[in-house]
């Protein structure tokens, strides 16, 4: 882009040139995804009027020079050329001064790249476990059948005591255990006859 004062402003950025040509008001819309991008670009540009901006190709060779067209239809003159290379090298220099260093970029693809694998594996999971034979069950429903009989016989094993061998004392003592016995073995005669097929 060549900026002196009451010259035709070169850009090879063919959307801010359709846009400034349309209006702030056009480019700065919520319906933009560019329109932040425009807003500062409007206040760079100022009051130079929108047909002061003439679109010309990127990247030309010097054999291109007086072949190929400009927006306005005049052709690319040397200093056209010169002017463009020229902003495209200091672009780059830019972004090289605030580009993410290459490791944490690095780091950035390999979090994104797993939590990709992530969300693979729980819809390959949640689509087995939607899809099962038989009747469909949802975690809130309880079941009628009584528990595993090697888990209750888990359940109503003493436990022993971390730090000794000996059966570990219930919370209350041993009084305590003796007048819950009652209701333990009504709890296990439950449990058995529920086991039972009628």
């Amino acid at each position: 882009m060549i900026a002196e004062p009451g010259s035709d402003f070169r850009l090879d950025c063919e959307p801010c040139v359709k846009a400034i040509q349309r209006g702030k008001s056009w480019a700065t819309s919520a319906a933009r995804p560019l329109a932040r991008v425009f807003d500062v670009l409007f206040t760079a540009i100022d009051d130079v009027p929108p047909e002061s901006f003439v679109r010309m190709p990127a990247h030309c060779s010097l054999d291109d020079v007086g072949r190929v067209s400009l927006g306005d239809g005049s052709l690319m003159t040397a200093v056209d050329r010169m002017a463009n290379e020229l902003a495209d090298t200091y672009a780059k220099q830019a972004v090289e001064e605030h580009r993410v260093p290459p490791a944490l970029r690095s780091r950035v693809k390999e979090a994104a790249e797993h939590v990709r694998k992530i969300a693979m594996w729980l819809g390959r999971v949640t689509h087995l476990a939607s899809n099962q034979p038989g009747p469909q069950r949802r975690d809130s429903e309880a079941t009628r059948r009584g528990p595993c009989p090697r888990r209750w016989a888990r359940m109503q094993a003493p436990k022993r005591s971390a730090s000794t061998s000996s059966l570990a004392t219930p919370p209350g003592g041993l009084r305590l255990l003796a007048r819950l016995e009652p209701l333990r073995q009504r709890v296990a005669a439950r449990a058995a006859a529920a086991e039972v097929p009628s």
